[in-house]
């Protein structure tokens, strides 16, 4: 079995979990090494006296995720997306890089795309390849003569294995560029700046990232800057005006329209609803 540099086996709250934290839900990482399809393995484990409902503001290179009863492909949402839990049960499933959905489909994310039908948007899909992965996860998952830290490692493992069969193109490593600048501390927060940054014009920009996920480069942008918001305001140490301040909206009225619009709160109402963060790492 490959070792791994690193789990992390507390329960840590990814910018794109909301209201991660909760009574009874605990999600674990683990970092892969920097590749072109996979972006790192992540778990969640629930025992549950009642159904929740968790909401996600995902990242643009959409999950596999296999579960006991189910497991697909799923495509990014437009807004955030919800996840209901309930009962006692587990979900191993790896964040891939905005690149893979089209690398392994073989289809565009673009709906007006002359080549076939589009990728759904927010539509479980069949998960790509060949081989056995969702068996092989599930019995390792439920072994429960394993400790949970080598289930995880196992897991990681079979994803990238499973990964393997796919090589990035031209195109797929520029739209994994695009996203890695935006997702800089000091990215670009306009269109223009970003497309002068992969030298491309804003048309041509638009063009490649409609294609590789479905989504505008305005939308990517905007989707960062609102986890950073609402990673920022969960940790609970700075207000509302600075977090907008420091994310380089115009004003809290500002951030305050564009998280109401997507997230469907206010950020007051937010924080206020979300479990505070105490010691723990965050990562993208």
């Amino acid at each position: 079995m490959k070792k791994h540099d690193k789990i992390d086996e507390r329960p840590t709250p990814p910018r794109g979990q909301l209201n991660p934290g909760r009574d009874g839900v605990q999600l674990h990482r683990i970092p892969l090494p920097a590749g072109d399809l996979l972006r790192h393995i992540w778990f969640a484990v629930w025992d549950l006296d009642k159904p929740i409902l968790q909401p996600v503001l995902e990242h643009p290179g959409g999950n596999v995720v296999i579960e006991p009863d189910r497991a697909a492909l799923y495509c990014v949402s437009r807004g955030t997306s919800e996840q209901k839990l309930q009962g006692k049960g587990w979900a191993a499933a790896v964040l891939l890089r905005p690149a893979a959905i089209t690398v392994m489909t073989g289809r565009s994310m673009d709906p007006r795309s002359w080549s076939g039908p589009a990728l759904p948007i927010g539509s479980p899909l069949p998960i790509p390849g060949v081989g056995n992965l969702v068996d092989q996860v599930r019995e390792v998952m439920s072994a429960e003569d394993r400790e949970s830290a080598d289930r995880y490692r196992t897991v990681a493992d079979l994803y990238q294995e499973w990964g393997r069969q796919w090589s990035i193109d031209e195109e797929g490593a520029l739209i994994n560029r695009v996203v890695d600048l935006i997702e800089e501390d000091d990215g670009p927060r306009r269109v223009t700046d970003l497309a002068a940054a992969v030298s491309l014009s804003t048309r041509a920009l638009q063009r490649v990232v409609l294609h590789r996920t479905g989504l505008s480069p305005k939308w990517l942008i905007q989707r960062r800057r609102l986890q950073d918001a609402a990673l920022a305001l969960r940790w609970g140490d700075t207000t509302i005006a600075d977090v907008a301040a420091g994310l380089g909206y115009s004003d809290q009225a500002h951030l305050a329209r564009e998280f109401k619009a997507v997230i469907g709160l206010t950020p007051s109402d937010y924080l206020r609803d979300s479990a505070p963060l105490r010691g723990e790492s965050a990562e993208g």
